[in-house]
């Protein structure tokens, strides 16, 4: 039997009990108008022991009954005095006998013993001092029926809790700014060390240890000097400024040698994907700019700390653009420092 059902019982039985309350104090009004002995001789009659007191007493939810020798029985009220009704008179109290503890959960009609007011009053007397300890128990109660619910709770939620700490980030957004040494032809054509770089990455991890995904890369160089130079036909001679600028659109293959979810985080990775190349010559009064596609990948090695709230993404590549008809092969290393977000 469940919490609810028990409660309907008890809600019940404490109406049951309202009703013959009621009946017992209407019959105890009508007793108060009988001959003054009959009064007397009522309140002369010890108080029933209480259910602590006496291992006699049978205590059920709202209802304590005293058990009584079958061979003992109490004695009928006097005679009423000339003028009253025989059926005015109360009733001698009903004995109970053998009777074992009531479980809670039965729903068991006692009757209230309602011999005279005086036991009436003890009892409600008893009802309200017991009324604290009655809440304190079905409070009690209902704490340690729900214990084995609230802990399974509690212990899912934990285990909930721990699962997220223990799952291995699937998402990582980086965004980095980048910087860059030029090697090879690309230092032939803007020599400088270049300041100017951006990148944004996304990775999806399959494992802790094996992710891949997409990026995306912007980096400027530039060289000023003096000098001729042909442009076809023309012939220009003059100071000029140098600028190649290059952005790899690749995918990227990462391996993590420590989980993804570790503290710090070494990673090798490697790039692969199409360079846009742009080259232009500039004067103060005009300028000459070719671009054109390479297919190109970059190597890189990088860690990622993860020792504040917002890890920090360190990383170096070389950059490899393969050989076109109109440009030779370019080389830069990238060095990028920026944030990586999990999630």
């Amino acid at each position: 039997m469940n919490i609810k059902s028990k409660k309907i019982i008890k809600i019940q039985m404490a109406q049951i009990f309202a009703v013959i309350f009621l009946i017992s104090m209407i019959s105890a009004a009508e007793e108060k108008t009988v001959a003054e002995g009959v009064k007397t001789e009522q309140k002369s009659e010890p108080a029933p022991k209480t259910p602590k007191d006496n291992p006699d007493v049978v205590k059920t939810d709202e209802v304590t009954v005293e058990k009584t020798d079958p061979a003992v029985t109490k004695e009928p009220a006097s005679t009423p005095a000339p003028g009253v009704k025989a059926d005015e008179t109360t009733e001698a109290a009903p004995t109970a006998e053998g009777i074992a503890p009531v479980d809670p959960a039965v729903n068991t009609e006692a009757e209230i013993p309602s011999d005279t007011a005086v036991e009436e009053k003890t009892a409600v007397e008893e009802k309200v001092a017991e009324e604290p300890v009655k809440t304190e128990e079905k409070t009690t109660a209902t704490i340690e029926g729900g214990d084995d619910t609230s802990v399974e709770k509690d212990n899912s939620e934990s285990t909930e809790a721990g699962n997220d700490e223990n799952l291995p980030t699937r998402h990582m957004f980086i965004i980095a700014y980048s910087m860059a040494v030029p090697f090879g032809a690309t230092k032939d054509f803007a020599d400088a060390f270049s300041a100017r770089g951006m990148g944004f990455e996304y990775r999806f991890h399959f494992t802790p240890s094996i992710a891949a995904g997409i990026l995306f890369d912007w980096q400027s160089f530039e060289k000023k000097e003096s000098g001729t130079s042909v442009k076809g036909n023309i012939t220009i001679d003059g100071t000029r400024i140098n600028v190649l600028e290059a952005m790899p659109v690749s995918a990227t293959i990462v391996y993590n040698i420590k989980p993804v979810n570790s503290k710090v985080v070494p990673f090798a990775a490697l790039d692969v994907g199409a360079y846009k190349l742009w080259k232009s010559i500039n004067y103060g009064w005009t300028s000459f700019t070719d671009d054109e596609w390479h297919f190109g990948l970059a190597p890189k090695l990088g860690v990622i700390f993860s020792l504040a709230k917002i890890p920090v993404y360190l990383a170096a590549k070389f950059n490899i653009l393969m050989k076109t008809k109109a440009y030779e092969d370019n080389y830069y290393l990238g060095i990028q420092l920026g944030i990586a977000l999990k999630r």
